[in-house]
């Protein structure tokens, strides 16, 4: 009786850990850094984003990190592109995305200087370095596919510089 029993218990966990979707619809009604968060943590390895011309925020004080392989894209089908943005009342957040392992970005517009951004400095940045958290993996990459990169300039300030990546 003590095998069966194991057995079953053997054959739940195996089966739950293939019932784990790989992949998401996101819409923009939803906090985005929980999101990537979720996805970061539960094994998802797509996140589609699924609101016809969305715009994807968070208040949350921290840039969307990206730890694990992760591909953000618009789902097929949908019309019109998504927006991407930070929405950090705090002002303290320099990047949208702070990327540490392979990641893969379709199909959205990148926004720095949205309507409810305070203005990022940074689109995507990769790990600092040697001395910084968080490190970028050795061999990972950044793939960026029909995206629009608009308004990425520190604090809605056209004289303080930008970058896209």
């Amino acid at each position: 009786m003590k095998k069966i029993f194991t057995l079953i218990i053997t054959f739940f966990v195996i089966g739950s850990l293939y019932a784990q979707p790989t992949s998401i619809d996101v819409t923009d009604n939803f906090d985005f850094q929980q999101a990537v968060k979720y996805a970061v943590g539960n094994g998802v390895d797509t996140l589609f984003l699924s609101t016809p011309n969305g715009v994807y925020t968070t208040g949350d004080t921290s840039f969307y990190f990206i730890s694990k392989p992760l591909v953000i894209m618009k789902k097929p089908g949908v019309d019109g592109m998504p927006t991407i943005t930070h929405s950090d009342d705090s002002v303290a957040v320099l990047e949208i995305f702070r990327v540490a392992d392979d990641f893969t970005i379709d199909g959205v517009i990148l926004d720095g200087g949205h309507a409810l951004s305070h203005g990022m400095k940074y689109a995507i940045r990769a790990g600092n370095g040697e001395n910084d958290f968080p490190l970028f993996k050795t061999g990972a990459n950044i793939t960026v596919r029909n995206c629009v990169f608009q308004n990425i300039y520190r604090d809605k300030d056209l004289e303080q510089a930008g970058h896209a990546i």
